[in-house]
């Protein structure tokens, strides 16, 4: 793994998504540009979700810590934390690969999430997404979420429409 000081141009433009998503808008920017997107919302009780890493050469990885926020009323983690969580690391990995990553990650067309293990609170769950695909318009990526032990907890798959965010036509 390489650690966030040793940056290439689709990792920084991955790490600035993150961290913009995770931890909230930049002092220079305005709060009406961030305050009111869902992107933000899911991430507010994450304030111990651990920085950006470059997994490889395709893919990204962080550890969450399980806070209480963010269980559900059987202690576990939430479906939807999950769903964020897969959303937000698929699209950095795309954005590692992409060269045109600084025109924007694109938009949803498919989101899939497979719970099948719950992560307990008080837990510490990593998470590697791998972008496997990038086409001219759509890209393709996938993520894991491990606990402690090693276990497979969710994965997930994202693909994204480029558009006008892609490489040219």
């Amino acid at each position: 793994m390489i650690e966030e000081d040793e940056e290439d141009d689709g990792f920084s433009s991955a790490r600035a998504f993150f961290d913009a998503v995770v931890f909230g808008p930049k002092a220079s920017s305005s709060a009406k540009d961030d305050a009111g997107t869902f992107d933000r919302i899911p991430f507010q009780h994450c304030s111990n979700l651990r920085r950006l890493i470059k997994d490889g050469n395709k893919g990204v990885a962080c550890e969450l810590y399980v806070a209480p926020e963010l269980c559900n009323r059987f202690g576990t983690l939430h479906g939807g934390c999950i769903a964020t969580l897969v959303d937000a690391l698929t699209t950095c990995a795309l954005l590692v690969q992409d060269q045109h990553a600084h025109k924007g990650g694109g938009v949803t067309t498919d989101l899939h999430v497979s719970c099948v293990k719950s992560a307990k609170m008080h837990a510490t769950v990593t998470c590697e997404a791998v972008a496997k695909r990038l086409g001219r318009t759509m890209g393709f990526s996938t993520c894991e979420l491990r606990d402690e032990k090693g276990d497979v907890v969710a994965t997930g798959s994202h693909t994204k429409f480029l558009g006008a965010t892609g490489p040219k036509l």
